[in-house]
């Protein structure tokens, strides 16, 4: 696209040299994503069509797609397929080849230039589609200076402002400027604030804001527009006045004439469609109304006019500056001009033209824009029952792309026309019930709106006949099930199974699955694993018939969870790794992290290392920054960080915590992360805030990992009575039961608080009444691993300990067994138990042992309560205090912080220290900065130096 306008640009070199500093980073492979803003006519579309002149002549792409307002809204996609055919047109031949393995999903998208051969249409989910076009602009970046440029974005679909957000969001190293287009001024543009003020908040986003023209520069660009003739002082005043500084409304009141203009709104904004003669007029109007952008012959054939007629109405509309063409199709100059023909149209005129379309595109129109399309123009013209013929196959095309917004909005259309229409069942081929139906799967598959989705499926079950079939009344109570899935209202397990009782299994279906799948949530939450297992067999047995992997690795995700919980732990791991196996053959975002969280998920369970399993979720999801789906990196970089404390690597979940509450995600995320934060502070230092009450709308892990960190930050800080009220909220809910780990952990702080609560606080009553639960709970079920095992010992131990009956063998029973559970922190809690109990049992030798090994271990993860615990307990008994180990000098470092000494002195870069530990840069930074504030130096040298001098240097292997 060239700039338009033949006069130059005034006034705006602050915007364009932010522009150029953009391209500039960009080009050196940091790409930015550019938001420019202003109200129409400010000369948004000027600004980006300079900057795109001056970077093609420097041999980068430019490629442009484009919004539209009224109907065009509605066509899913389309400034993305306008950005793929303008690259395509640039490309060539080499379109198909960056493309890839997604060549199938461009050319579902845009089948007009890249159709495959010997294929039917694929069916995409919406995250293979949005990640093959993302994967595809971000090929042609590594290759090339790419400028993407989306004009108009308040006018966008929603599944585009979605895709819009995941390409800025995956950018890291390409060279890419993406530049979105918006009017502030438009009612629609309240539509794009989320997205705008997302991008906004991203590190490699600006927002550049264009301001009205100053009276100097409304002089200098009126000069300009005069071929270099000054205006007189007065005239310039008066088109200064009458434009208001808007660079569109100056060169229009200078066409017009400063006497000509009047008012200002009716007649510098229609001036030149008046003007026009009837021929012209017909031509705009008609071209006006348009859904899609049409071409010379499209539009000559929806004109009420004779084709001689036609001509000369059509060259006089571009003459005068209203209509342009661009690369085959007929335009307006500006989207203001657009909307100035709209209100001058009357109502019978507007339908006749509705009608004419609608003939253009003929009874049977294909594809998703001319079904679009000839839904509005149908329903406008009065055709009600075309209209819902073709929202209905719109419909089904928008599925197609996943492009759930549109879909839904279509089927809503269709579903208002149905009662105007008394034969549209046979018409369309399905019923009302199945349109709601299937708009509050949309609805539930968009993730946004759970009130609209319920919504639509109580409108489904309203319009259910009393003759349809059994399947179909179960499958429909099921989604309606699902819809309130976590809240009040759900069906209970028993009726959820009734339903899937009903649903037919044979022959196999998707159906079929997602009811199995329903009913394994349902009796899982119920708290029954093992029956469960019957259903997640069945779920997979109907994917592997159907061959759909991104179904089979749904239900194998399932199925491994579900031998988790039942104890059968090899199934587990081996389940769940087939799950991540099918998972990466989809190349679908979704599926493949949904397959790794279940591996981590039970790989936690089984207590299995599953640090690895983290790492490559965060590779997927972005990394040190949110990706394209910031709420799943949010969640799996908080259980990373817990994998890492846990593993007694602190200063890396410390790092990892922070990179959450850093950034702008969503607050049940930064909120969590906040929490585990205070939690470790208390494990670190004993210093950090306990919670007075939750958070509204925890799910039940969360509620119950919430009383267990809440009531540990309480106990370690000096409020053991505020822990003993988050411990009995934990513990008065019956689903801690279903939830093997979580219950662990919470009983381990119980026990711990009760054993430790003296005095009048000790509220024995109270005190029983917990002691009580939780031997009830810890005989419920017998531990089946080994960390489960140390937990339930630790557990019993210190109820022991509250009524003074423990005794060493006991605590070295529990100290045996976190010995191989890789706990570090609850070891050394148990090995300062059992000290204390050697010691008061006279066995000072053994006691200070254990002591000092407490000491050690403590010291190296930073726990610095801990660590002076054991000494107290140490004095108290007349031992000696324990010291640190032999091994290294005793620099107040920890393990990961010393292998980092070792590498700093041998002169390591941070990449390098990064990639010889498998961390990352940030990390690594981190650890460097930390180690020179507890060595009290200020460089890297002095660090070096200490670490000669104290002798820890040595080498270190590459972590595997």
């Amino acid at each position: 696209m060239s700039a338009t306008g033949s006069a130059p640009m005034v006034g705006r070199e602050g915007p364009m040299a932010d522009l150029r500093e953009l391209a500039a980073a960009a080009a050196a492979g940091r790409p930015r994503v550019a938001v420019v803003l202003g109200e129409a006519g400010i000369g948004k579309t000027r600004l980006v069509a300079e900057l795109a002149d001056g970077l093609v002549r420097e041999r980068a792409l430019a490629a442009w797609g484009f919004c539209s307002a009224g109907a065009g809204r509605s066509l899913p996609l389309a400034p993305i397929r306008g950005v793929l055919e303008s690259l395509h047109s640039q490309l060539g031949a080499g379109f198909g080849r960056l493309t890839g393995r997604g060549r199938d999903a461009v050319a579902a998208l845009v089948p007009e230039i890249l159709a495959v051969p010997g294929t039917g249409s694929p069916v995409l989910s919406q995250a293979q589609l949005f990640d093959v076009v993302i994967r595809l602009l971000r090929d042609v970046g590594q290759a090339r200076a790419l400028l993407v440029v989306i004009e108009d974005v308040h006018w966008a679909d929603e599944t585009s402002r979605d895709l819009l957000e995941l390409l800025a969001r995956s950018l890291r190293d390409e060279r890419i400027l993406l530049v979105l287009t918006a009017r502030t001024d438009d009612p629609a543009f309240a539509r794009c604030e989320a997205l705008i003020a997302e991008l906004g908040s991203l590190r490699h986003g600006v927002r550049v804001e264009l301001a009205r023209l100053s009276s100097d520069d409304v002089s200098a660009h009126v000069t300009a527009l005069r071929g270099g003739t000054p205006a007189p002082d007065q005239e310039s005043r008066r088109i200064a006045e009458l434009s208001g500084g808007v660079p569109l409304l100056v060169e229009e009141v200078v066409a017009a004439g400063p006497d000509d203009v009047g008012h200002l709104a009716e007649r510098v904004l229609g001036y030149r469609i008046d003007r026009l003669s009837p021929a012209a007029r017909a031509v705009v109007d008609t071209a006006a109304l348009a859904v899609l952008t049409a071409s010379p012959d499209e539009l000559s054939r929806a004109a009420p006019l004779a084709p001689g007629a036609f001509d000369a109405g059509y060259a006089e509309a571009v003459s005068a500056g209203v209509l342009v063409r661009r690369t085959g199709r007929v335009e307006f100059r500006h989207a203001l001009l657009q909307e100035a023909a709209l209100a001058r149209i009357l109502p019978g005129a507007e339908r006749e033209a509705h009608r004419r379309w609608s003939a253009v595109l003929g009874d049977e129109p294909h594809g998703l824009g001319p079904l679009v399309a000839a839904a509005h123009h149908r329903r406008r013209g009065g055709d009600e029952s075309g209209a819902v013929v073709a929202s209905v196959r719109a419909a089904s095309e928008a599925r197609h792309l996943s492009a759930y917004a549109e879909e839904k909005r279509l089927l809503v259309q269709a579903a208002d026309l149905w009662p105007r229409v008394p034969d549209a069942e046979e018409r369309t081929g399905t019923n009302l019930w199945i349109l709601y139906a299937d708009a509050a799967w949309a609805a539930h598959l968009l993730m946004t709106d759970g009130e609209e989705c319920r919504r639509y499926a109580d409108l489904a079950v309203q319009a259910l006949p009393a003759d349809v079939t059994p399947h179909e009344r179960a499958m429909l109570r099921l989604l309606w099930h699902r819809t309130r899935w976590g809240g009040p209202g759900h069906l209970p397990p028993d009726e959820v199974l009734a339903c899937v009782a009903d649903v037919t299994m044979d022959p196999p279906t998707e159906s079929a699955m997602l009811a199995c799948l329903e009913a394994v949530d349902a009796l899982l939450d119920d708290g029954r694993s093992d029956r469960a297992g019957e259903f997640a067999r069945r779920a997979v047995a109907v994917a592997e018939s159907l061959d759909r992997p991104e179904l089979l690795s749904r239900a194998l995700a399932s199925a491994s969870i579900v031998a988790a919980l039942v104890g059968d732990d090899a199934d587990a791991l081996a389940t769940a790794h087939r799950a991540v196996s099918v998972g990466d053959r989809t190349e679908d975002v979704f599926v493949r992290v949904e397959a790794l969280m279940s591996l981590a998920t039970v790989q936690r369970t089984t207590g299995t290392d599953s640090l690895e399993t983290h790492a490559c979720l965060l590779r997927i999801l972005g990394g040190d920054r949110p990706g394209p789906l910031p709420g799943l990196w949010a969640h799996a970089q908080v259980e990373h960080a817990v994998s890492l404390i846990e593993a007694g690597r602190w200063d890396e979940g410390r790092a990892a915590l922070d990179l959450v509450i850093d950034e702008d995600v969503a607050a049940p995320f930064t909120r969590r992360a906040g929490r585990r934060r205070a939690h470790l502070e208390a494990w670190a230092v004993g210093a950090a805030t306990p919670s007075q009450q939750a958070p509204a709308g925890l799910d039940r892990d969360g509620l119950i990992e919430l009383c267990y960190l809440e009531a540990d930050i309480a106990a370690r800080t000096g409020d053991p009575a505020l822990g003993r009220a988050w411990v009995r909220r934990g513990l008065d809910d019956e689903r801690l039961s279903r939830s093997p780990t979580p219950r662990s952990q919470l009983l381990w702080v119980a026990a711990r608080i009760e054993a430790e609560l003296v005095g009048p606080a000790a509220a024995a009553e109270e005190g029983a009444a917990v002691v009580e639960r939780i031997e009830e709970l810890l005989g419920r079920r017998p531990p089946r691993r080994p960390q489960d095992l140390a937990f339930a010992l630790h557990t019993r131990a210190d109820l022991a300990r509250r009524v003074q009956a423990d005794g060493p063998e006991m605590w070295s029973d529990v100290v045996d067994a976190w010995r191989p559970v890789g706990l570090p922190f609850h070891l050394a809690t148990a090995l300062v138990r059992a000290g204390a109990a050697h010691a008061a049992h006279g066995r000072s030798g053994s006691a200070a042992g254990l002591l000092v090994e407490a000491h050690e271990v403590a010291r190296r993860l930073g726990a610095g309560p801990l660590a002076e615990e054991a000494v107290t307990v140490a004095r108290t008994a007349g031992l000696r205090r324990p010291a640190a180990a032999s091994g290294d000098a005793d620099l107040g470092l920890t393990p990961r912080e010393l292998d980092v000494l070792r590498l700093v002195a041998e002169g390591a870069s941070n990449s390098a220290i990064a990639a010889t530990l498998v961390i990352s840069p940030k990390t690594a930074s981190v650890h460097v900065s930390n180690i020179l504030a507890k060595l009290q130096v200020t460089n890297r040298g002095e660090a070096a130096a200490i670490a000669h001098r104290a002798g820890v240097v040595a080498p270190v292997a590459k972590q595997r």
